[in-house]
């Protein structure tokens, strides 16, 4: 199976002509780097999907994942 939801949300906003934009913010916490890192993807300007995590790069596959069982459903 393809896990790589971020290629595959790109692909979807650019196929149907759609701005995204991934925004992270870093948040500390209790874990062992005591880093966990939000990730909102906005789609022209409306939240469609979040994620968390201890690294940047799985929040934003989280993000994509949630945003594209979302659209799915549309």
């Amino acid at each position: 199976t393809d896990t790589n939801f971020k290629g595959r949300v790109i692909d979807w906003a650019q196929k149907q002509k759609k701005e995204i934009e991934f925004v992270c913010t870093e948040e500390s916490s209790a874990t062992k780097s005591g880093k966990n890192f939000v990730v909102r993807l906005i789609v022209e300007g409306k939240e469609i999907g979040n994620g968390h995590a201890e690294s940047k790069k799985e929040a934003e596959q989280r993000a994509a994942e949630f945003a594209l069982q979302k659209v799915k459903k549309k």
